[in-house]
């Protein structure tokens, strides 16, 4: 990675070491959204929208 790029603060990082911490927590999230949307897809969250549940969930 270019010093200049991590001083420019393109990314707000003025260091090496934090812009490859802001890219690697960026990395970790994409991931993780990726992984809830597979989620979503599979059909786990399908009891939310119920109504029935959702009334028992909150008794």
């Amino acid at each position: 990675m270019s010093s200049g790029l991590a001083r420019s603060g393109v990314d707000g990082t003025t260091t090496k070491r934090a812009t490859a911490n802001g890219a690697l927590a960026e990395f970790v999230a994409g991931a993780r959204r990726r992984r809830f949307v597979e989620l979503m897809d599979e059909g786990v969250f399908d009891d939310l929208r119920d109504p029935d549940v959702m009334r028992g969930a909150w008794r």
